[in-house]
């Protein structure tokens, strides 16, 4: 893959996806998802043990906290840090369109309860993981020293980096997986979603 240009890369990530969802629509995006957070719970899951066994790093010398959470510019940031946590809002109106489309794929109609339910529990979900990924950070980068600065390959191989030297080299297909889980499981989400959400609004009109 180091080998490998980053268009074509890209490009080639794009394409699969695509074909995946114009393919198989609904039925392969849902099977799809479930596989995706299976691997992703369980790699988190795993990367979060491994941290809490380990304990937290030992703070650099001379390190104090950047930014204070309680007033001016640390507020603002936790304010709108808040907003997104543990999803954005517009995931609400996402997971409304799936509902609907699992319906008219299954012809199975749920119930009030048994929707908010289905809602809650990947709610509940999904503030586990937002827990977790932030535990991770904080044990291993939190204090390091470490700038995670540049584009978005040099953030990623910092940030692996990091990981390995705290849990060891063990750990980088683990972690590996759990970000790439993340990444994809977005991006093929929000392709289908978004382009739901704009078919819905033209045909609206």
């Amino acid at each position: 893959m180091a080998n490998v240009p980053m268009p074509v890369l890209v490009g080639g990530i794009f394409l699969i996806t695509a074909a995946l969802l114009l393919v198989g629509r609904y039925a392969v995006l849902d099977n799809f998802i479930k596989l995706v957070s299976v691997v992703l719970l369980l790699a988190v899951f795993t990367s979060f043990l491994a941290v809490i066994i380990k304990e937290p790093i030992e703070h650099v010398q001379g390190f104090s906290p950047s930014m204070d959470l309680s007033q001016g510019a640390g507020l603002a940031l936790a304010v709108s840090l808040v907003g997104f946590m543990p999803s954005g809002m517009e995931v609400s109106t996402m997971h409304s369109i799936w509902k609907v489309e699992n319906m008219n794929t299954t012809g199975y109609h749920p119930t009030l309860k048994e929707s908010l339910f289905d809602f809650k529990l990947g709610y509940l979900f999904t503030t586990v993981l937002a827990l977790m990924f932030l535990t991770i950070g904080a044990f291993t980068v939190y204090g390091s020293g470490q700038l995670l600065e540049g584009n978005s390959t040099e953030f990623s191989e910092k940030l692996m980096a990091v990981f390995t030297t705290h849990l060891g080299a063990w750990s980088y297909p683990i972690i590996a997986l759990a970000a790439f889980g993340t990444i994809y499981g977005t991006l093929i989400a929000t392709w289908d979603a978004f382009a739901q959400e704009f078919r819905k609004r033209i045909e609206d009109f």
